[in-house]
Formats: C-alpha cells, sequence, structure tokens
C-alpha cells in the first residue's frame, strides 16, 4: 500500500472530506510544504518518520500560526528563540492547539536561561522578573510543567539514541476548556 499511497492520494481524500476536522498520521511526509501551510486550522498533523525540512525553525512558526489542533513533528528545534515564539503563538491562540516538539540539551539550557530558569541536577529554579510557574512531577525527578499566561508546556527528559532530548508539548488553556 505504501506504494500506492502518496501525496495525490492523500489531496485526493483531503478533497473528499475536507480537512477541517481531519486527523493526519503519516509516517513519512507525503504532503509538500506549500500543502502543509495550505491545511485548515482545526486540523491534527502528526508525522512520524524522517522529514525534509527537519530542524526549519521558521516553518515551524508557520506551522504554529496555522492553529492546527495539533501539531506533531519531528524537528528537532536548535534555537531558544523559534521555542519561546511557539510558546506565545500557542498561548495567544484563539483556538486549542497542542504542540510537540524535542530539544537537545545545550539549546534547552539556553531556553530555560532565556525564560528566567535554571535547572540544577533535578531541580528547576526561577530567577528574578521569570514570568513562568514550575510544577514539578510528582513522580519523574527531571520532568516538570511550566505555566505562561495561556500555555502550558509538560517538559519530558527522554535518552534517544546517545543524547538526551528534552520533549516539549505545549498547550494552551482552550485545549483544557479554560
Amino acid at each position: 500500500l505504501k506504494d500506492e499511497f502518496n501525496e495525490k492520494s492523500l489531496l485526493r481524500l483531503i478533497e473528499i472530506f475536507g480537512d477541517k476536522q481531519l486527523a493526519l498520521y503519516m509516517h513519512e511526509c507525503f504532503l509538500s510544504i506549500e500543502r502543509l501551510l495550505s491545511l485548515n486550522p482545526g486540523t491534527e498533523l502528526q508525522i512520524i518518520g524522517e522529514v525534509g525540512w527537519s530542524a526549519d525553525d521558521a516553518l515551524l512558526k508557520r506551522l504554529t500560526l496555522n492553529k492546527f489542533r495539533l501539531l506533531r513533528v519531528p524537528v528537532v528545534l536548535e534555537s531558544a528563540d523559534t521555542i519561546l515564539k511557539v510558546i506565545e503563538i500557542v498561548s495567544a491562540s484563539d483556538v486549542p492547539q497542542e504542540v510537540v516538539v524535542k530539544i537537545p540539551e545545550a539549546p534547552f539550557f539556553s531556553f530555560l536561561t532565556l525564560l528566567g530558569l535554571r535547572e540544577e541536577g533535578l531541580s528547576v529554579s526561577k530567577l528574578p522578573m521569570c514570568e513562568f510557574r514550575v510544577e514539578k512531577h510528582p513522580k519523574i525527578p527531571r520532568d516538570y510543567t511550566l505555566f505562561y499566561k495561556n500555555a502550558t508546556i509538560r517538559v519530558n527528559h527522554r535518552k534517544e539514541e546517545d543524547q538526551t532530548l528534552i520533549s516539549l508539548i505545549i498547550e494552551n488553556s482552550a485545549v483544557f476548556g479554560g
């Protein structure tokens, strides 16, 4: 089936069913960047496997602005500024949004510093003027949740291959009915 199913097949399905409430869960990215950017708000987009635009921070910001209900793409972000911008976009959104991204440890520490936070061992401390609230995970020592305006950011540390990646699940209060 993989050989028979391609971008044309997917576009035909979108044409038939529309994408207003569509949940796209793809093993690899069949859609072009232009088509991804043209999907309607409310679409759930999860891409598993390789994408040709990994670490494209500008594209992630554009996809986040599209107001997808769920945006989970296998990109690894390197820029602390991009992470903060995605959080601000999700926080300000008027529709439920959830964006999931991964960050290597080094940029993540830069991100925390940018926020006014510092991770020391198994704890996170706030620096003066920090706008984020921190809540530790009750059972997993290195994991915690950050709160910023209307956004909730769950921080999960995971060992993948030979490095630690931090997964951020960024949601706005509309996801929780708030």
